[in-house]
């Protein structure tokens, strides 16, 4: 994943809460010097608009949304200058490909704000990876609600899941080099199978299952999501030989990871 995305696609760019909140939000980040200088900001939704009608319409929500005295003629023009608009109709693959088109390579770093209706979340995200836009390097946020009930909440997840599966996830896992003792129940889990040079780490438990259940998978997902994530264990830099996870185990082994392995866990994890 870059450090830095080089384009910002907003759904739902011509909505309430992107006049009031989101385009206001993005030019004081871009007044504090908090955007990079090449990004692109492209915003998407049925209106039929070209960049100069966006542009207009989010220069009326700067006027009318941002403190007094806030909106500096120059920086304004240099933040509208970032904007550029793409209708799309999310039941039309053809337009995904036009969105794709007008993004380029996503290797350069996309960064995916939906802030659409909950129920047009999973066909947005399918004409995402449809197109090619779900990927390593594409982030993905969505605006609450994410769904309005358990059941549609949790087709979302996995939608999202199935499509911008991130480093640190089961998907990612290299289930070959995960190895079971069927005497012992003991599940040995390899760090280097998410692709990271850890010969020697492992994470393991022991509970007398043959198969693993989902809540290890998810436990054990998220503990490599969390040792990245700890900047002692320099983890993206590849400067440790072995992880010792006794020293960082409140930050490892957090409450939800706790939560998930406690059904299993018969002797350890470490």
């Amino acid at each position: 994943m870059p450090d830095k995305v080089s384009t910002l696609l907003l759904f739902g760019a011509t909505g309430d809460l992107s006049r009031r909140m989101l385009l206001p939000s993005l030019y004081a980040l871009d007044s504090d010097g908090l955007l990079p200088d090449e990004l692109r900001i492209i915003g998407t939704a049925r209106s039929e608009l070209d960049d100069a009608s966006f542009r207009g319409r989010a220069a009326e929500a700067l006027q009318e949304h941002l403190p007094e005295g806030f909106l500096q003629e120059g920086i304004a023009q240099r933040f509208l200058a970032r904007l550029h608009y793409v209708p799309v109709d999310i039941t039309e693959r053809s337009d995904f490909e036009r969105l794709q088109r007008a993004i380029g390579d996503p290797c350069r770093g996309v960064a995916i704000f939906l802030s659409t209706a909950p129920s047009l979340f999973k066909p947005t995200i399918d004409g995402l990876e449809a197109a090619g836009l779900a990927c390593p390097t594409v982030r993905m946020a969505l605006e609450k609600p994410l769904g309005t009930s358990l059941e549609s909440s949790r087709e979302i997840n996995d939608a999202v899941a199935s499509a911008f599966a991130l480093p640190g996830t089961w998907s990612d896992i290299d289930v070959s080099n995960v190895e079971i003792t069927p005497e012992t129940g003991e599940v040995a889990f390899p760090i280097n199978a998410l692709g990271l040079p850890y010969n020697e780490v492992e994470i393991s438990y022991t509970a007398g299952f043959a198969e693993i259940p989902d809540g290890v998978k998810f436990a054990c997902a998220q503990l490599v999501r969390n040792a990245q994530s700890t900047p002692a264990l320099n983890v993206r830099a590849g400067r440790l030989d072995r992880m010792h996870m006794e020293y960082f185990s409140d930050t490892l082994l957090d409450e939800t990871i706790c939560r998930l392995l406690a059904p299993f866990i018969a002797q350890k994890v470490g």
